[in-house]
């Protein structure tokens, strides 16, 4: 798949529904490099394998059946990766080795609550421990967590 810079303007512009995954590859760093400088090689492969590109929505799917809307942040435990889905108000959880998405937590809101009877407005920034996941729940002006 080409993406032309008008898609990453839009994608900047608009948020887009999707999410966008930059494989970085690092060969050589360190002395080995076969620069000649010690330095390193950096290869850069852009792929969309979850949702579209410029298309928005909330369903859950494998691969391209799932939409986000305004994905702000994005966090891994290294078996699943962690989806701030900020305008959708949800958490969304992506299984790393199917593409299958689903909603693990959220609805618009500020409840404190389980899966899907926890309320979020606008959640942003993501991260986790290995154990929990931490969000910043941006227009509840507050930090939340998930066990």
């Amino acid at each position: 798949m080409q993406i032309s810079q008008s898609d990453i303007s839009k994608l900047f512009k608009h948020g887009g529904g999707f999410i966008l995954f930059a494989a970085l590859t690092l060969a050589g760093c360190c002395g080995g490099g076969g620069d000649g400088g010690g330095g390193f090689n950096l290869t850069r492969a852009v792929t969309t394998p979850i949702g579209n590109l410029g298309v928005s929505g909330s369903a859950d799917g494998t691969g391209s059946a799932a939409s986000f809307n305004f994905s702000l942040g994005i966090t891994s435990d290294k078996t699943n990766l962690y989806v701030a889905d900020s305008v959708n108000h949800t958490i969304r959880q992506i299984v790393i080795a199917t593409g299958v998405v689903s909603t693990l937590a959220g609805t618009a809101g500020a409840a404190n609550d389980t899966g899907l009877a926890a309320t979020f407005n606008l959640p942003s920034s993501i991260t986790n421990d290995g154990a929990k996941l931490y969000l910043t729940d941006s227009n509840n002006f507050t930090n939340r967590q998930i066990q």
